[in-house]
């Protein structure tokens, strides 16, 4: 037999529940109530799922659906903002644009990956904002190309005057490619005396040495062109650009 729960909660059976109903439509409905639903195993005053009621007998509270005259719920997604126009003061116009004098119309600036470039303005520096170093404040009057050992392939450049090479960044010729036996602060010295035109090599200031076509370098030596150099497991070719046959100094500014 069915058993359904009145306002208060208490089970009731079908007979009883149906007297209650016939009593309420011959009594008026109890001052224009309505008649109650039923849902499930609980009764429904509501109509609603007895979003009010007192629970089921395992202490749970209805939930509260929703009924056929409630309101659809609308999602309202905010308008997006009208497209500006930025006003750089002392730039060009840009190409194909007219704008005015000393000024320039420049669209938002829109990220990678909506298929438009970011603007280019030639007047700006490339890079952090700060001028590309002049290549000759210190230009290069040779090369040193590993040939052997750890960093085979790479290239040290060779500057005017004493240049210090050893494993340690701070060094003006670093070779820094995996070689440990390499001293860190000035394994040896490579010098390019301009006045003359000529290369030499000198030991350094620690306990390694510096072989050039395997004699070892005690004293301050003529470095002569493609010359063998071997510092530690590493071994290099000397490559001039400077000497009799070419100087800077030759070229006209």
């Amino acid at each position: 037999m069915p058993v359904h729960r009145n306002e208060d909660g208490r089970v009731i059976e079908e007979p009883t529940r149906r007297k209650q109903e016939s009593g309420r439509r011959e009594g008026g409905g109890g001052a224009g109530r309505a008649p109650e639903k039923t849902v499930g195993a609980r009764t429904d005053p509501d109509g609603g799922g007895g979003g009010a009621g007192k629970g089921d007998r395992f202490g749970v509270p209805p939930t509260r659906r929703p009924g056929r005259g409630d309101s659809k719920t609308r999602i309202h997604r905010p308008a997006p903002p009208p497209e500006t126009n930025v006003h750089r003061e002392g730039a060009t116009s840009p190409p194909g644009g007219a704008g005015e004098e000393g000024r320039r119309d420049v669209p938002p600036t829109v990220g990678p990956g909506r298929g438009e470039r970011p603007i280019y303005d030639p007047e700006r520096p490339i890079g952090r904002g700060r001028p590309a170093r002049d290549p000759m404040a210190d230009p290069p009057v040779g090369w040193l190309v590993v040939v052997a050992g750890p960093g085979k392939g790479r290239v040290a450049t060779l500057g005017i005057g004493r240049n210090a090479v050893g494993r340690g960044q701070t060094e003006r010729v670093p070779l820094d490619y995996g070689d440990s036996t390499i001293s860190r602060i000035r394994h040896c010295t490579i010098t390019y005396e301009p006045r003359r035109r000529t290369f030499h090599v000198g030991p350094g200031d620690g306990d390694n040495l510096t072989y050039v076509d395997d004699e070892a370098v005690h004293e301050t030596q003529t470095l002569k062109p493609l010359a063998r150099v071997q510092l530690g497991a590493t071994v290099l070719r000397f490559v001039p650009l400077c000497g009799p046959e070419f100087s800077w100094d030759d070229e006209p500014e």
